[in-house]
Formats: structure tokens, sequence, C-alpha cells
């Protein structure tokens, strides 16, 4: 979402791992932030609205925040890039053919510039196809780039300047 148009709306929590089922009505997907290894979440006040076993020391702000592969990590990493290129913060997106279904590919431009993002929604590593591109700006799990030729690991994500 932070490599599409619009405005990016974030679960409190989602940037941490958190999960819920919105069935049961909003609350179940709020779940209070673990900020520290150590620190005591109120279980009893949740009334099992959510699922305790995400509230461990590895998904806490503090342990993801030493961790530089953790996934707010990557989500400071990504809200980064899109504050700083125009193609990402205001502009236009175009689709893009994919030679895997798995892989959704798309162009934003705007702010003189043009972006080539590429997402992998697969456990596979798949040959996303062959594109011009001049950069890489960001990504995340493995991407390979041989020439023209751009491969995506698993559930992992590029966004080139073209």
């Amino acid at each position: 979402m932070l490599t599409s148009p619009g405005k990016p709306f974030i679960y409190q929590g989602e940037e941490l791992g958190y999960w819920g089922r919105q069935t049961g009505g909003d609350e179940y997907v709020r779940t209070p932030i673990k900020w520290t290894k150590n620190g005591q979440v109120p279980f009893a006040a949740l009334g099992g609205k959510v699922d305790h076993s995400m509230l461990s020391p590895s998904i806490s702000v503090e342990a993801q925040d030493a961790d530089e592969a953790s996934l707010l990590n990557h989500y400071r990493a990504f809200a980064a890039v899109r504050n700083a290129h125009p193609a990402l913060l205001e502009g236009e997106m175009t689709a893009v053919a994919s030679s895997s279904p798995s892989v959704a590919i798309w162009r934003m431009s705007g702010g003189g510039e043009t972006l080539l993002v590429l997402h992998n929604f697969s456990p596979s590593t798949v040959l996303a196809g062959n594109y011009t591109t001049v950069e890489q700006i960001i990504s995340n799990g493995s991407v390979t780039t041989e020439g023209k030729k751009i491969t995506l690991g698993p559930w992992s994500s590029v966004v080139y300047k073209i």
C-alpha cells in the first residue's frame, strides 16, 4: 500500500505483524502495542478479543526496532521512500503486464519521475519479466536483476527508477 496511489491506512499493530479478525468488530483488530520485550499487556482488560500469542517479546517494538530485517523496519523504510518520491506520494498508477500471475507490477509517475513497482505475492521465487530500469530504490526479500531480467524471491517487493 505504500507503493500505490492514495493515502495508506495502517491498523494499529499491523506494522509489527499483529493480526485479528474483524468479523467481531473493529476492536478485534486493535491490539494494544507491546512496546518493550518485558512490558506487560493488560490481558484481562482485553476481554478475549485478541490472540495473546502475538504479544510475545519478539514482536515487541523494542525487539523489532533492533532487528534491521523486521517488519517494523520494512514499514519505516518503505514509508521513507514514499515520502521522498513524488511518484509514490501523489503519482498516477499504470498497470504493467506480468509474466507471472503471482507478481503485481505497475508504474507510478508524478513529480518528474517514473518508478516501476513489483510485488511477488507467492511463496516461490519467480521471474517477474524483463524491464529496463535505471536504479533500485528499495527492496525487501530476495531480488535479483541481471540485465533486464528481474527475479523476485518469495513474498518480495522492489521499486526501481525507470
